[in-house]
C-alpha cells in the first residue's frame, strides 16, 4: 500500500518532464507563478495530486494524511529536504522564516502560535493542505482569521533568505564588503558532523530528557513543564536525571562548564551565545541542537548558528 502514493505522484512528475525535462517542472498550473527551483515544482506537482485524499489525523499516506505528514512526505521524498521534522510547530521552528512579501511557491504556510496547522503555499495567495475541518486534502485560499507566517524549506541550491548576495561582477570593490560582515563569525558544527566520541550513558539521558521538552512554549525564567527559558531547560533536564541543580542563567551555567573545542564537541555538549553568556542549547550531533529561543518562542531541534560569540563546553554528570 505504502507504494501507491510513490508510484502516484512519479506519475505527475514524470508526465511533466514529458514536456520539455526539467524546464517542464516550472510551468506554471492553473494561472499560478512558477516554482523557484524543480524541487518546489515537484513537490506542488506531487501535492496537486494528493487533493481529495482522505484527512486522518497522523496520517501519513498513501491515501490518508494530516497536515504535517503531508508536508513532510512531499518535502522529504521529493524535495531533497533532510531532517524535516514530522510536527507542525517543529517544522515552523526548522524552516528559514520568510516574510509574506517574499514568499514562494513551495513554501511553507504555517497557522497559529503556537502553530497547529501547516500547507503549501502555491502562489496567489492559495495553498494546499490536509484539513481537518474539510476532512480531505483541498486547494484553497490562505485564510487570515489566525497567525499566518511562511517558512522556506532548506535544500540544495536554495539561498537562506536574508544571507548577503554577492556583489555585480561590474562593481569589484563593494565584494570585499560582505567578508568584513561575516569575519569575525566563528565556526559550529554543520550537517554531517558526526563527533568523534560518543558520551556515557549519564550524559544520553541528559539529553533523551531534553528531547520531553520539545514543542513547549518559551516564557521568561520558565522551568518547565509547560514553558522553558533557555537555561530553565537546561537546568530541569540536568536535575531530572539526578545530576543536581544548576544556576539560572547561561552565565552561571557556563561557569560550571569545561570549555571544549569544536573538534572535540560531542552530543550532550553545551553551546553559549553572548559574553556574558545570554543563550545555552544542547548538542545533538549532526549541526543540531535543542534549545528554548526566545525569538522563536518555542522549545526545539534546529541547525546551531553561527556567532562572534559561539563557544561550547562539558558539564560532568554526578554519575
Amino acid at each position: 500500500m505504502r507504494t501507491r502514493v510513490a508510484t502516484r505522484i512519479v506519475g505527475v512528475v514524470a508526465a511533466l518532464a514529458a514536456l520539455g525535462g526539467v524546464s517542464a517542472l516550472a510551468i506554471p498550473s492553473n494561472g499560478m507563478p512558477k516554482a523557484p527551483d524543480t524541487a518546489a515544482a515537484k513537490v506542488l506537482a506531487a501535492a496537486r495530486n494528493q487533493v481529495g485524499d482522505k484527512y486522518v489525523y497522523g496520517g501519513n499516506g498513501p491515501d490518508a494524511w494530516d497536515c504535517s505528514g503531508l508536508t513532510s512526505f512531499l518535502w522529504t521524498k521529493f524535495g531533497g529536504a533532510k531532517d524535516m521534522p514530522r510536527r507542525s510547530r517543529d517544522q515552523q521552528a526548522w524552516a528559514w522564516p520568510v516574510s509574506k512579501a517574499d514568499r514562494l511557491p513551495g513554501d511553507l504556510v504555517f497557522f497559529g502560535n503556537p502553530v497547529h496547522h501547516v500547507g503549501i503555499y502555491q502562489g496567489n495567495g492559495r495553498m494546499i493542505d490536509a484539513s481537518s475541518s474539510r476532512g480531505a486534502v483541498i486547494e484553497r485560499a490562505i485564510w487570515t482569521g489566525d497567525v499566518v507566517r511562511y517558512g522556506r524549506v532548506p535544500r540544495p541550491g536554495m539561498a537562506r533568505p536574508g544571507a548577503p548576495k554577492a556583489a555585480p561582477k561590474a562593481k569589484a570593490a563593494p565584494k570585499a564588503a560582505p567578508k568584513a560582515a561575516t569575519a569575525g563569525l566563528r565556526a559550529v558544527p554543520g550537517v554531517g558532523h558526526r563527533p568523534k566520541t560518543v558520551p556515557k550513558e549519564p550524559t544520553r539521558a541528559f539529553v533523551r530528557r531534553l528531547r520531553y521538552g520539545v514543542g513547549h512554549g518559551w516564557s521568561f525564567r520558565g522551568t518547565g513543564p509547560a514553558s522553558y527559558d533557555a537555561a530553565g531547560l537546561v537546568r530541569r533536564a540536568w536535575w531530572k536525571v539526578g545530576n543536581g541543580t544548576l544556576p539560572a542563567t547561561p552565565a552561571g551555567i557556563e561557569k560550571l562548564a569545561k570549555p571544549v573545542s569544536l573538534a572535540d564537541l560531542r552530543m550532550g555538549d553545551l553551546i553559549f551565545w553572548g559574553k556574558p553568556a545570554v543563550h545555552v542549547g544542547v548538542y545533538l550531533g549532526n549541526g543540531l541542537m535543542i534549545d528554548a529561543s526566545k525569538v522563536l518562542r518555542v522549545v526545539s531541534k534546529r541547525r546551531v548558528f553561527a556567532s562572534e560569540t559561539v563557544r561550547f563546553g562539558r558539564l560532568t554528570p554526578r554519575r
